[in-house]
């Protein structure tokens, strides 16, 4: 995919965003344009995990996106 899927990591997260999302591990991002990017998360319940606790992203069949911006400031 051209847009880059990758789990985010919160070490990046400008401090305002750090500060409105405590769990990381089920945050993803697509860049969009230079630093902007979509971030999205599975919006089922419960989420649908491997035993190595990764997302089984063959059970999503439904994504929340959180916002769309640089959230490296």
């Amino acid at each position: 995919m051209a847009a880059r899927p990758h789990a985010v990591q919160s070490h990046k997260l400008g401090k305002s965003f750090y500060q409105k999302f405590s769990n990381f591990k089920h945050l993803f991002a697509l860049d969009l344009h230079k630093r902007v990017r979509l971030v999205f998360q599975a919006d089922v319940e419960p989420l649908p995990l491997k035993a190595d606790e990764s997302l089984d992203w063959s059970k999503v069949n439904q994504l929340c996106i959180l916002f769309v911006e640089d959230y490296n400031d």
